[in-house]
């Protein structure tokens, strides 16, 4: 049997995360295992701060990626790197006894917090540390400051701060525990979600050849990372938002503190639950998420909005986001416009999320069914978006079926097609191997690109209730014996936030993004003709494609900003571009 490949970042604290699960693997489990160095965004722009990245994952995306594309089995990660909103093709065992998840201070003459001199200068990467420091010592002097922990030491020794703060865990894993001055109290400084726990991820497909993972579990670690991640998700916080969380057992009951601030520290909203008697898993992620609701009603909630919009320190840049003040409304199903919300909102946008679709699966499976059944008799199978993916790899799994089989059984497998950057890294993600990529918004634009190939060649192609019938058109007219079955529903939403509607009334959004016909039509529906038409003069209507365009065209709406491709970047840098354009020159 080959070795496991163990897919890790490059620097010491990650070599060393690495090198522990591979020893430990062979220590417990009997499985050997090998390292394979990628670098993430997090390392490749290790210049640029965390909100400057804009990347969800920004330690673990790349991970994700060569996992989905077979490169590495495994990818370990520091549990406080990984997203709460996890991909749904992806699953992270927490493993090991957790490190102490307190912070700690490495300072010039080895000087505790409260000693620093007036005016101290800090140095830390993280928004939580720099807005509890504030809420400590308002005189301290934050700076931004990135790189690892052996760069960050080698800073403080130039003389450019008077301390840093770090984790624990990770000075004591690279036995640099000698340089801490001081172990943070939690009443100072509450560690982040995950701090000092580390994880092991896979591809949920193949989660069955992982078991020995078992081997590894720290039962009291996972319920308390897993009450710590409920909570941030409730919260809808990452390392971009100021909050604390840290969970353990006390007399075998598991007890939890958690936090959320103000930027400058001037506000703090601190709470505490316990679980007394038998906890499970169920229970913990429950405290987290009641914990996190209790925070938000009590202000937290507030607290984090306004953090989000302080997108790059002011230390950092001099002048605001390009999209400072502007309101933006994205009509997209929230499951899908989370990186565009991201890059908006890092860009300075206030986002207004307004959902006017929704996903449902097929009430009559039964044709979706018999397809996947004999997936194996298809030359191609082919998608049209990330929702056809999902609802697809879904039925597979409801049916026992993997989503693609694996390229040494037979008889062959049938070739992925898909449309876009995005619906390939959905198929990827859920464990299939994307054979073409059609760099066009539309299918019939794929069933172009492939007439070549398709002639005599049968063709599975799961669809929505609302697509799919073009491109089988153009499919069977080039030749192909075309299977189409519908494999979701496209439905209007269940309620439409009314809040959100009298906003955009009352002239308050800058710009209404559509990411589909259905979506428009959906949100067209809210208005009279007239109104929608008044509308459109006081808002930028933007479109994500073509598609999107005709039928905003059709009800006589005039379309101020359209994408040149569906990725969330690409529109993004529309709506930036088009505020550059209008924004009057700059005298130098």
């Amino acid at each position: 049997m080959k070795p496991l490949r163990i897919g890790t970042r490059g620097s010491a604290l990650a070599l060393w995360q690495a090198n522990h699960l591979r020893d430990e693997l062979a220590k417990r489990a009997g499985v050997e295992s090998e390292l394979v160095i990628l670098k993430t965004s997090g390392d490749k722009f290790a210049g640029n701060s965390i909100e400057q990245l804009g990347v969800v994952g920004v330690f673990t995306k790349e991970l994700e990626e060569a996992l989905s594309a077979g490169r590495i089995d495994l990818a370990i990660h520091s549990m406080k790197d990984v997203p709460t909103d996890f991909p749904g093709a992806y699953e992270v065992a927490t493993v090991f006894e957790r490190e102490d998840p307190r912070d700690a201070l490495v300072s010039r003459d080895a000087k505790k917090l409260a000693d620093l001199r007036d005016g101290a200068i800090i140095g830390t990467g993280s928004l939580r540390r720099a807005s509890q420091l504030r809420a400590f010592r308002s005189d301290f002097q934050v700076i931004e400051m990135r790189g690892n922990v052996d760069t960050r030491l080698k800073k403080l020794e130039a003389g450019e701060c008077d301390a840093v703060v770090l984790a624990l865990a990770g000075l004591t894993r690279l036995g640099l525990a000698g340089r801490v001055a001081e172990i943070l109290a939690p009443e100072v400084m509450l560690s982040a979600v995950g701090q000092g726990a580390l994880g092991v991820e896979f591809l949920k497909a193949r989660a069955g050849l992982f078991r020995f993972l078992d081997e590894l579990l720290d039962l009291k670690t996972s319920f308390a990372v897993a009450a710590e991640r409920a909570f941030q998700a409730r919260m809808q916080g990452g390392c971009r938002v100021p909050l604390g969380a840290w969970a353990r057992f006390e007399r075998e009951e598991l007890v939890m503190d958690a936090c959320v601030l103000a930027v400058d520290g001037s506000q703090s909203i601190r709470r505490r639950r316990r679980i007394a008697g038998d906890v499970n898993a169920e229970r913990a992620v429950a405290m987290g998420r009641e914990l996190g609701q209790e925070i938000a009603d009590a202000g937290g909630a507030r607290l984090l909005r306004q953090a989000r919009k302080v997108s790059v320190p002011a230390s950092v840049a001099e002048d605001p986001p390009e999209l400072a003040g502007k309101k933006i409304v994205i009509t997209r199903a929230p499951e899908h416009s989370i990186e565009l919300t991201d890059r908006l909102e890092q860009m300075g946008a206030e986002v207004v999320q307004l959902p006017m679709v929704r996903f449902v699966a097929t009430k009559d499976a039964s044709k979706l069914d018999a397809s996947i059944r004999k997936i194996r008799e298809f030359d191609w199978v082919l998608f049209t978006s990330q929702v056809a993916v999902r609802f697809y790899a879904e039925r597979c799994r409801e049916l026992g079926m993997e989503p693609q089989p694996q390229e040494s059984e037979t008889p062959p497998r049938a070739q992925v097609a898909v449309v876009g950057r995005a619906t390939a890294k959905a198929a990827q993600a859920e464990g299939m191997r994307v054979d073409y990529i059609a760099e066009t918004e539309r299918g019939e634009g794929l069933a172009s690109d492939l007439v070549a190939s398709v002639r005599g060649k049968t063709i599975f192609l799961p669809h929505s209730n609302l697509g799919g019938e073009p491109l089988a058109r153009a499919l069977r007219e080039a030749g192909a014996i075309v299977t189409s079955a519908e494999a979701y529903a496209t439905v209007p939403p269940e309620r439409v936030s009314p809040k959100a509607l009298d906003e955009i009334r009352n002239g308050q959004a800058d710009v209404i993004l559509f990411a589909s016909p259905s979506a428009f039509r959906n949100f067209a529906a809210q208005f009279e003709k007239a109104e929608l038409a008044n509308l459109s003069r006081r808002a930028l209507f933007a479109a994500i494609g073509p598609t999107t365009r005709k039928a905003m065209d059709e009800l006589g709406i005039d379309v101020a900003i359209e994408a040149a491709d569906p990725s969330s970047e690409s529109m993004a840098e529309a709506i930036a571009q088009h505020f550059r354009m209008a924004a009057p020159a700059r005298i130098q």
